[in-house]
């Protein structure tokens, strides 16, 4: 959480011309709720929220689309079966947990009602930790 990935993946989108999707829009539509503490155990929503994401892109599979937010390796699995590994590219950022907690704490969202450990091991454990290793163990990460 509070990595700079929305802000990335947007501004990423229009140097490119890429088409935008917020993970994060989808999951709050379908768990009906905007609060951190319940979208962060929507791991049984991950079917509907990969079949979401295909019908956004529909048949604009030809066109550039950045995904941000995408929190369960399931998710991943999924776009990479459906769309091949020539065509699914992962980012991962890596950012001081200092600077996230500063984000976290400054931006004091509606629907954050944890603190910004418990939020981001929440995080973690809901799959991001397991996408985080399978990044690193394929990549090198650069710092920023």
């Amino acid at each position: 959480i509070c990595s700079g990935k929305t802000t990335y993946c947007k501004s990423l989108a229009v140097k490119t011309s890429a088409k935008y999707i917020s993970l994060s829009s989808i999951v709050k539509s379908l768990a009906k709720t905007q609060l951190r503490s319940k979208l962060q155990t929507t791991d049984h929503l991950s079917a509907d929220i990969t079949a979401e994401l295909f019908l956004t892109i529909g048949d604009e599979i030809n066109e550039d689309w950045l995904i941000d937010g995408i929190r369960q390796w399931s998710i991943v699995e999924n776009l990479l079966a459906y769309y091949g590994h020539s065509v699914i590219k992962l980012v991962w950022l890596e950012v001081p947990e200092t600077t996230r907690k500063d984000r976290y704490v400054a931006a004091s969202r509606l629907g954050d009602d944890m603190p910004f450990e418990e939020a981001s091991k929440r995080d973690y454990d809901l799959g991001l930790g397991q996408i985080e290793s399978v990044i690193k163990n394929l990549c090198t990460i650069i710092p920023s």
